[in-house]
C-alpha cells in the first residue's frame, strides 16, 4: 500500500526529533516525501558508541500501539537486506530512547 500523498506525522513525531537534536543528533523528516525515496520519517545521524564512528540511521516514528504498514516492512526488509554486519540501520522507535538505544547511548 502506498504511502499517503499527505502523511499525517505522529503524535509523538516532533517530541523524538526535538529531543534527539537537544542531545546533538542532526535530524532530517523525511516523512513527506515518496515512500520511493525515504521509506521512512526521520534520518537520524550521530556518533554511535557501538561502532565509534558516525552512523545513519532509518527510524519509522510510531505511537506505543501502531504498527508497521506493509509498505514499511517491505523497506525494513530491504534495508536489513543492505546491512553488512547484521545491525539493521532501522528503527521502529516510540520514543527517542529507542534512537538511542540503537547508537549505544543508553
Amino acid at each position: 500500500m502506498p504511502r499517503p500523498r499527505h502523511p499525517v506525522a505522529d503524535k509523538n513525531q516532533r517530541e523524538i526529533e526535538r529531543n534527539l537534536i537537544n542531545l546533538g543528533f542532526i535530524v532530517r523528516n523525511v516523512s513527506s516525501l515518496p515512500v520511493s525515496r525515504a521509506g521512512c520519517d526521520l534520518y537520524v545521524f550521530g556518533y554511535s558508541r557501538i561502532t565509534h564512528r558516525v552512523e545513519i540511521l532509518a527510524v519509522e516514528v510510531k505511537t506505543p500501539d501502531g504498527q508497521p504498514t506493509a509498505s514499511e516492512r517491505e523497506f525494513s526488509q530491504a534495508v536489513a537486506a543492505l546491512a553488512s554486519d547484521g545491525k539493521t540501520p532501522l528503527v521502529y522507535a516510540t520514543c527517542a530512547e529507542d534512537v538511542l538505544r540503537w547508537f549505544g547511548a543508553i
